[in-house]
């Protein structure tokens, strides 16, 4: 095992801890398309890996091609999710409800239904 790839591969595994921090916010405001974009992002770095892989490119240059993806698809998703709170907020949310929960809770139907 080379440490230098092991050391590579955990800093890509810790952006995509974050990112999917990111996706948990979200969706659990009920933004379910923010997570999917943030894939996207991640996916639009294959090609520049592909290419990599096929000019004979060693694993630690593919690895930190992706890595640069993944830091690029975090920043997408950080943006989202801090847009996403403005937005709350404009609409006189706190962040922590949804519109649909909080209508619920307004008309005095906040029960809960598994």
């Amino acid at each position: 095992a080379n440490p230098v790839v092991a050391q590579e591969r955990f800093e890509g595994q810790a952006l995509r801890g974050l990112t999917s921090g990111c996706a948990t916010i979200a969706l659990s405001q009920g933004r379910t398309v923010e997570p999917m974009v943030a894939s996207i992002v991640r996916v639009l770095g294959l090609p520049f890996a592909w290419i990599a892989a096929s000019r004979g490119a060693f694993i630690a240059e593919l690895l930190w091609i992706m890595i640069a993806w993944e830091l690029l698809s975090f920043l997408v998703a950080l943006a989202m999710v801090y847009w996403g709170l403005v937005r709350a907020r404009r609409l006189g949310l706190d962040g922590d409800a949804t519109p649909a929960m909080e209508a619920a809770s307004v008309s005095g139907q906040a029960t809960v239904k598994a």
